[in-house]
């Protein structure tokens, strides 16, 4: 949703760099293979997350931008993506876990748009399995025009597909 200098589909409808509240840097390594794994910097609310053993599970909900009826059935994007395989595999434990769910949704109960964070838990025995969800956090997306990026997404996605020749299915909640 937002790598380096911005999401790009936000920063092309402002024609300015747009951040969203949770964003990671890609950091180039010399390691390469099996067994290895990118490392990335993680940012959320501009302040830099500690990522040295923890993994994390983040979300990002808002308008279905992508929609060509955007606004009408007020459908929403939710992407749910760990940072690596604790936080990736954490997500079946929290689409799970009813209580972690409503605590979530009550915080973002009244934002339109909103990104979450939540550290996974693992053991040292096991550091690829998580074993609970830790701190958390959720954090509106703000100064979005959303309307104006739904414009975007559809001219963007339009120009995918004719050079793709693919159908894209986008699930909306």
């Amino acid at each position: 949703m937002g790598t380096g200098q911005g999401s790009p589909i936000f920063s092309i409808a402002h024609n300015k760099p747009k951040n969203l509240p949770l964003r990671f840097k890609n950091l180039k390594s010399e390691e390469t293979g099996v067994g290895t794994r990118p490392q990335y910097e993680l940012y959320f609310n501009d302040r830099k997350v500690s990522t040295a053993g923890r993994d994390f599970l983040t979300i990002t909900s808002m308008p279905n931008i992508l929609s060509r009826e955007y606004g009408v059935f007020h459908h929403r994007l939710f992407v749910l993506a760990g940072l690596h395989g604790a936080g990736t595999r954490a997500i079946e434990n929290l689409l799970e876990s009813q209580d972690m769910m409503a605590k979530i949704f009550a915080r973002a109960n009244k934002l339109s748009a909103w990104q979450a964070i939540i550290e996974v838990e693992t053991s040292s025995a096991n550091p690829g399995r998580p074993t609970k969800e830790g701190d958390w956090s959720v954090s509106e997306i703000s100064g979005i025009d959303f309307d104006k990026a739904n414009q975007v997404g559809i001219k963007l996605g339009a120009r995918l597909l004719s050079k793709v020749g693919c159908a894209v299915f986008v699930a909306t909640l």
